[in-house]
């Protein structure tokens, strides 16, 4: 199974962060790859268009508003992997936040390092696009 974990700290209040990220149906509003989400079956899918035009469903596995974390996994996507699982979390780390973002996933049909240098670099454009949009 392959892991990516990408971590970024902002200099912001982990509850503006959180704000901002932590709503399940937010991910166009702070990345700039996703085109458009659309909530399905009472909230616990969402639907992502990403701006290439792929679409992936995916399903909420866990919400903890408290601790700021949610996770999810993909239940129906054209990439090549299986048994995706991630985790987004903002943690405070005094006046500032800490945004982690982690996956695991079995590769199908591409080569593992592949699909791990394209998935931490898709993570890395959404958490410095956040780390842009909370600096104003």
């Amino acid at each position: 199974m392959a892991k990516v974990t990408v971590e970024t700290k902002v200099a912001a209040p982990a509850e503006e962060v959180w704000r901002l990220v932590g709503g399940w149906d937010a991910l166009p509003l702070w990345h700039p790859g996703v085109a458009d989400s659309a909530l399905e079956e009472g909230g616990h899918k969402r639907r992502v268009k990403l701006t290439d035009g792929t679409e992936i469903t995916e399903q909420l596995e866990k919400f903890d508003g408290e601790a700021q974390t949610y996770t999810y996994s993909i239940v129906a996507s054209p990439l090549p992997l299986t048994q995706y699982r991630s985790t987004l979390t903002v943690r405070r780390e005094g006046d500032a936040a800490s945004v982690r973002w982690s996956t695991t996933f079995t590769p199908t049909g591409a080569p593992e390092q592949e699909l791990v240098e394209s998935l931490r670099a898709f993570y890395q454009e959404g958490l410095s696009n956040l780390t842009r949009l909370v600096r104003g």
